[in-house]
């Protein structure tokens, strides 16, 4: 999630930039209030001043270049946004490279003090504004319900809490026919039944004097193969009505093969081979999850929904905030979030846009929701 939010933050302060930051300000009517058509950075002057250091009151001190203290705030944010693994003193040794930089390109300046670059300025401040308006005062517990219901209305979504009992078999299986008629009429089937059922009982003999773990039974099927030669596995999920005892689902199994899984508890194998139409089996239930049936007046629901899509949640709390400072008809993804009204009802802007900058926040966009299970 860290990352989802990282890479939002990346590829949209260009394009709240364009919004907050505006040339002019006023709509059709001219009533609207005039916002700042310039931003004025500020002036730096190297020294222990707050102002140059970022350091609060009491806050600790890490180093000192010149006599001009880090603080630790500072290498906290540095060590942040480090990558994973790296050496911590190294982290230190470039934030102390980068305050002898500044002081030296300060020392070299023949005008005295700092001016920061504007464009620079603005990207730190609409990142600040990122980060109040979508972690700091927006967390899970705050989405709308609105957009719970769109996510529960899903039927992905809304059938994690609502679902008959679900179970998951790993199977030894020794197979014989096709279950149909006419392939399990074949002279050569009954022979395989009754070979079967003796090397099968053999193997669950065997499955009680070194029973293996639920990760193991795939591969130890090879090892049987010598006990029981046509030994294949199978790892498969049902769904059981509890009320109407019976399957549930598009694609139905064996009626013995499920009743014996029923009566089995989780995490064991089923007492004795059985016998389906198409040939025997050992079954290991693997998981179990008991019925449930769960809407958003539960309170896990909804947080379980609103942290599972929150990166989405953030985004769309963003594009509610873009469409009251920018003109949303080039945009065709706002147009849904603009209530309807005269043209005159809604305030207009001049802009700067940078179209380079939406295009990869929409790209960044879409491979998130590719790579997000749904």
């Amino acid at each position: 999630m860290q990352q989802k939010i990282y890479q939002l933050f990346r590829k949209l302060p260009s394009v709240l930039m364009a919004a907050v930051f505006l040339v002019g300000c006023a709509d059709s009517t001219g009533s609207a209030p005039a916002l700042p058509s310039r931003l004025i950075a500020p002036k730096f002057k190297v020294g222990d001043d707050p102002a140059w250091t970022g350091k609060r009151d009491g806050e600790p001190i890490v180093a000192q270049v010149s006599g001009i203290p880090i603080p630790e705030g500072r290498y906290l944010r540095a060590l942040k946004s480090a990558a994973s693994g790296s050496d911590p003193r190294m982290i230190l040794d470039e934030v102390v490279a980068d305050e002898m930089i500044a002081q030296q390109a300060a020392f070299v300046s023949p005008e005295g003090p700092l001016r920061a670059s504007v464009s620079v300025y603005q990207r730190a401040l609409v990142s600040r504004l990122l980060r109040e308006r979508l972690v700091e005062v927006f967390h899970p517990d705050d989405v709308p319900i609105a957009d719970l219901q769109v996510a529960f209305s899903n039927p992905q979504v809304s059938g994690k809490f609502n679902h008959a009992r679900l179970f998951t078999i790993q199977d030894y299986q020794w197979i014989c026919c096709g279950g149909d008629a006419k392939s399990c009429a074949a002279p050569d089937v009954e022979p395989c039944f009754s070979e079967g059922t003796i090397a099968m009982s053999a193997l669950r003999e065997a499955l009680d004097l070194d029973t293996p773990e639920s990760e193991d039974i795939p591969l130890l099927v090879e090892k049987w193969q010598a006990m029981a030669p046509r030994l294949a596995y199978q790892e498969y999920d049902f769904a059981y009505d509890d009320e109407r005892q019976m399957q549930r689902g598009s694609i139905l199994f064996d009626d013995n093969v499920v009743r014996a899984a029923v009566a089995t508890p989780e995490g064991r194998f089923a007492e004795k081979v059985v016998r389906s139409g198409f040939g025997l089996h050992i079954m290991y239930v693997k998981e179990m999850l008991p019925p449930v049936r769960k809407g958003l007046d539960a309170p896990e629901v909804r947080l379980d929904i609103a942290e599972f899509f929150f990166a989405r949640f953030q985004q769309k709390r963003l594009i509610d905030y873009l469409v009251t400072l920018i003109p949303f008809e080039p945009f065709r993804m706002l147009k849904g979030a603009v209530p309807k009204g005269s043209r005159a009802e809604r305030p207009r802007y001049d802009v700067v846009l940078y179209p380079e900058t939406m295009t990869e926040a929409l790209e960044a966009d879409a491979r998130l929701k590719e790579k997000e299970p749904i």
